[in-house]
């Protein structure tokens, strides 16, 4: 079971920021076997995360030694990424992918800029490839800044979305599902794709947005969100409350109750990332048929991201994520609409 105390910090690296209405999370973590067969203890372990989600809205699973190795490389080329200059970064950004820079600044959530810079990685497709030929939306090359960024980030990517494929199977049987493929059958060749994200250190904002925010508070789309960040930390997340509900399927859930309590910190912890449902109404598929079969759960869990201030070493640490979304299949996408806050699109949560 989840642990929630009310905790006072002089801010080390990874606290909770100071001043914000919030307590300290220890979130359920879970461990994934390394094939699945649909036996008792698999359908167990389904059932373990579905009541975990039913709690919190979300988990955490334990990195295997791969996965590890992995994210610590993705996170060194995000550092590598991001510490280039402006114009070599606004320089990565592709029309069609949609993949690309975002500069801190240019997303908005609930009409507010927020100041994480981004990367997004969409599906890698050659030109070659019928879709990318066809024009299809969101379907093309990545611009990839350098050749080490490509070959890491579809490495973790991939490795990532096997752990999402097993993830969702484990939550099929957990729902009392014979058929462990329920789930996945729709994510074949889905567009999965993931946002490589860095806080710019809060003394030195963009000059557009709310003082010491990352990411306003916001619902995700897609199927599930598997994201990992680094040990500067900064990750709110809003549990189930009785009497709220968001359905961004059809309102957006943008700025709610960001100043209000009921909101958990989330501290970075070694070796695991977090996992919760998500819904989005751009997709004819949307998540909220797993989210409604989940008894308790019926909207995505709310969240925002809030860059600590400085550590009292006397630098400051730039928190970083990265963030990988299951979506179904790119077919099933509406011809000629984007998801919200990718590159060349619109940007508002």
């Amino acid at each position: 079971m989840a642990d929630y105390k009310a905790t006072q910090y002089n801010h080390p690296m990874g606290a909770m920021p100071p001043g914000h209405k919030a307590v300290v999370g220890n979130l359920q973590t879970f461990e994934l076997p390394e094939t699945l067969s649909g036996s008792a203890a698999d359908k167990a372990l389904g059932k373990s995360m579905i009541d975990a989600w039913k709690r919190d809205g979300i988990l955490q699973i334990s990195m295997d030694p791969i996965n590890r190795k992995l994210a610590d490389a993705a996170f060194l080329c995000s550092k590598k990424f991001f510490g280039l200059d402006y114009k070599q970064k606004a320089a990565c950004l592709d029309d069609q992918s949609f993949a690309g820079y975002i500069a801190s600044g240019e997303e908005i959530t609930d009409n507010i800029a927020d100041y994480s810079e981004i990367f997004t990685v969409t599906k890698e497709l050659a030109l070659t490839d019928p879709r990318v030929q066809q024009k299809w939306p969101c379907h093309g090359p990545n611009p990839w800044p350098f050749t080490q960024m490509k070959t890491i980030m579809q490495a973790y990517m991939d490795y990532l979305g096997e752990s999402g494929e097993k993830m969702l199977s484990l939550i099929a049987w957990g729902l009392g599902l014979e058929d462990g493929n329920a789930l996945t059958r729709y994510t074949q060749d889905g567009w999965h794709h993931m946002r490589v994200l860095r806080f710019p250190q809060t003394d030195k904002t963009n000059g557009k947005g709310k003082a010491g925010r990352g990411i306003g508070s916001h619902t995700d789309y897609g199927l599930l969100v598997i994201a990992a960040q680094d040990a500067v930390g900064g990750l709110f997340i809003r549990p189930p409350i009785e009497g709220e509900e968001y359905a961004n399927w059809k309102t957006t859930a943008a700025g709610k109750h960001e100043d209000t309590d009921g909101w958990v910190y989330v501290p970075p912890t070694p070796d695991v990332f977090t996992v919760f449902p998500v819904s989005h109404s751009n997709h004819s598929f949307s998540s909220k048929a797993l989210l409604t079969n989940i008894p308790g759960r019926h909207d995505a869990i709310h969240h925002q991201l809030i860059p600590p201030l400085n550590t009292p070493q006397g630098r400051t640490q730039h928190p970083r994520a990265l963030r990988l979304r299951l979506l179904p299949r790119a077919q099933l996408l509406r011809r000629h609409e984007a998801p919200s806050g990718l590159p060349g699109r619109s940007r508002a949560h």
